[in-house]
């Protein structure tokens, strides 16, 4: 009698079942499934990284070169001197095709001004694109594709010396 594998239920035939192709095919299915689902999670990590590297990069664009032996993540961390102030506001929107909303925050110049966003509690399927314009008190946020009940992004202001 067949039993099947711990993690994704694949058939395994006993020594004395007759091979069967539809076992065997379903397994294929499975596997098939489960690889399609990591490189899609694969791809994500990847767009993440990119979407950070460019984050990196333009920190270091408005801060300059950091001083000899110092990175920027150590200038961030002990960023007294280089850093004026850090927001965090969360725009929240109800489930709709196109939507837009404004977060206030704290008055910042908005030359000297980094924004860093992150999606909270929603899928990269569930919220096909958004757009953020800041101005010196306030983030106008548009946003379309959303099919969950409450889209919600967080917005890291930094804003540096």
């Amino acid at each position: 009698m067949s039993t099947f594998t711990e993690n994704y239920d694949f058939i395994k035939p006993d020594n004395e079942d007759y091979y069967d192709i539809q076992d065997f095919n379903e397994n294929m299915d499975a596997i098939d499934a489960q690889l399609a689902q990591a490189e899609q999670k694969v791809a994500a990590i990847q767009a993440s990284i990119a979407t950070a590297e460019e984050t990196l990069a333009a920190i270091n664009k408005k801060l300059g070169t950091p001083p000899d032996g110092q990175s920027i993540s150590s200038l961030l961390q002990n960023g007294g001197s280089v850093i004026r102030s850090i927001q965090y506001v969360v725009y929240t929107a109800p489930k709709s095709p196109s939507y837009g909303g404004t977060v206030t925050i704290q008055t910042v110049n908005l030359e000297k001004t980094f924004i860093i966003t992150e999606r909270l509690n929603n899928n990269f399927d569930s919220l096909l694109n958004f757009s953020y314009t800041l101005s010196s008190n306030a983030i106008t946020v548009k946003h379309t594709g959303c099919d969950v009940d409450t889209v919600k992004i967080g917005f890291w202001v930094v804003e540096f010396v």
